[in-house]
């Protein structure tokens, strides 16, 4: 009889302690994760949450000085400044532009001198100087029409330097040239995209699309990436004027070899090897090494009604170390892609962003959205 006690005791303990190890790597219930520093606080609303330890726990980062909360936006973009990270920029949708000067433990609603800038503009691309965190571009939509906004004050003020001729017509993205900080790219609703070479003095149409331009990137050699609806990725070696599609190569394969891969959500870069990128799409997390020519799979099972992968980032100081956002589940690996662990993030909406500090990839800002 004893004996048969020590052993229901035993398998009790087996028991607790298998439930604890399942808890760390997989979350607990009830809107709460678990990590190494403790478990954090559920979230109400949308907003920013903040994470120091790669994704183990999170606590929200949505205080804004003047009282109010963050938390009552969806955020469409993050943008740390590459230099002084302190200086941190979110974009809301239908709530305007924020800035924080303390990497994000307080916000302030950006208060256009000019008067140009809306506190219920949609904000859904931010460009950084990455030289010089007081100029900067943001393509916004504001009175049924999208447009470009350049400041060269910390967004102290605004003028606007481009704006779309039809109504109900966006500019999705914007990015400045690596090499020639004086050199803007931009990507429309209407399939354009316009080349300026005098920081947004003036602007000219490079090429035209049938469908949105969701998202540009340039990589540090020069060459352009786009998102197109429809066509997914697509690169351009000549600024713009040419594109080509993927294809098979040694590296990888071409983009639609993958069912629902040219369904982008998201695309994020690999700072120490420029010409890895990472795509967030309908099939799961894609990853070209040679720049958007070819791709290939990382082995990460995400059950198939969970997709898309909605945000990807990438450690700027390890390439080892990768998160990947799909609803409110975080999967994080720390050897490249090859294993995942699954957290979940203490909110019930979807983490529409992940922008990690360039000087400490542990440090991460996660943007939620509906």
């Amino acid at each position: 009889m004893q004996t048969a006690f020590k052993i229901i005791v035993i398998s009790f303990f087996i028991a607790l302690v298998s439930a604890g190890v399942g808890f760390l790597l997989k979350g607990g219930g009830g809107g709460t994760t678990s990590g190494p520093s403790g478990p954090s606080a559920s979230v109400s609303g949308s907003g920013v949450l903040y994470s120091e330890d790669f994704g183990e726990t999170w606590t929200q980062r949505s205080e804004v000085a003047a009282g109010q909360n963050l938390s009552r936006y969806n955020i469409l973009e993050i943008v740390i400044h590459p230099k002084n990270t302190a200086v941190v920029y979110a974009g809301t949708e239908g709530g305007g532009l924020y800035r924080s000067l303390d990497a994000g433990t307080k916000w302030e609603s950006v208060d256009d001198e000019n008067d140009i800038l809306s506190n219920r503009a949609t904000i859904r691309s931010i460009a950084v100087d990455p030289d010089d965190p007081q100029k900067m571009f943001v393509a916004i939509f504001q009175g049924a029409r999208g447009s470009i906004l350049r400041s060269d004050d910390g967004a102290k003020s605004f003028t606007e330097v481009y704006f779309t001729t039809r109504d109900k017509v966006g500019v999705n993205s914007v990015v400045i040239t690596p090499a020639n900080h004086n050199q803007v790219f931009v990507g429309t609703d209407d399939g354009l995209v316009l080349q300026s070479a005098n920081r947004g003095e003036s602007w000219k149409r490079v090429s035209e699309f049938t469908t949105p331009v969701k998202k540009l990137y340039q990589l540090p050699s020069g060459a352009l990436l786009a998102v197109v609806n429809t066509k997914g990725l697509v690169r351009s070696e000549d600024g713009g004027i040419t594109w080509v599609e993927s294809k098979d190569t040694e590296f990888g394969k071409r983009l639609n070899s993958f069912m629902n891969g040219t369904n982008i959500e998201y695309l994020a870069a690999d700072r120490q090897n420029p010409n890895t990128i990472y795509l967030g799409t309908g099939y799961g997390i894609l990853r070209s090494r040679d720049g958007g020519v070819s791709f290939e799979a990382l082995p990460i099972v995400i059950p198939p009604k969970s997709l898309p992968v909605v945000a990807v980032g990438v450690d700027p100081t390890n390439s080892q170390n990768i998160l990947v956002a799909v609803g409110n589940a975080i999967y994080k690996s720390i050897d490249g892609g090859e294993h995942w662990s699954p957290h979940m993030a203490p909110t019930d909406k979807r983490i529409r962003i992940l922008a990690m500090f360039p000087d400490n990839g542990h440090k991460i800002l996660a943007g939620i959205s509906k």
